[in-house]
């Protein structure tokens, strides 16, 4: 880092801290983390394509987008160990019935979110209810394609309807 890279950085400090505060963030650690963040990137910036405290802003608003993406990664790591006991069931005779009924997750202590989320779901398909909830689980769409056996943007136009239900059922517009 060259010395009008650092002196850039003291001088736009209160930038970093200001923009995770405007977010609710109030930990040392990712304070911390941000400064780390922006001292690696500070090179990238070019003072022709806008102002330093927008480019921190958009290099602050990446990190916090990676870490809730690798934490989501995470989670992700251990519903794989259980994903293949999840994907289908079959009968006596070996033939494949469909995705195992998955409770809905207990993401949400709202019991009205959850009375509308089961009212809704109860309207829809099989197939929809399990798209629906493995993404829930955690799957994207992709990987729901391959447990459904349809394509990423037939799943991705169920959500997007479920969802669209789900808003009108549960905030009635």
């Amino acid at each position: 880092m060259t010395n009008e890279e650092k002196t850039l950085i003291e001088d736009n400090i209160n930038v970093i801290h200001k923009c995770l505060i405007n977010k609710g963030i109030y930990d040392e650690d990712i304070h911390s983390e941000a400064i780390l963040y922006i001292c690696e990137r500070i090179s990238y910036y070019d003072p022709k394509r806008g102002k330093i405290s927008t480019y921190i802003n958009t290099v602050v608003n990446n990190m916090l987008k990676n870490r809730l993406y690798l934490n989501d990664l995470d989670k992700r790591k251990i519903d794989h160990v259980y994903k293949e006991s999840i994907d289908t069931t079959y009968d006596d005779n070996g033939n494949e019935i469909g995705v195992v009924d998955i409770p809905i997750p207990d993401k949400t202590n709202d019991i009205i979110q959850k009375e509308c989320i089961e009212k809704v779901l109860n309207r829809l398909s099989k197939k929809s209810q399990d798209m629906f909830k493995l993404s829930l689980v955690g799957y994207n769409n992709k990987e729901i394609g391959n447990i459904m056996k349809c394509s990423k943007s037939y799943v991705g136009k169920v959500l997007v309807n479920t969802k669209r239900k789900m808003r009108k059922e549960y905030y009635g517009s």
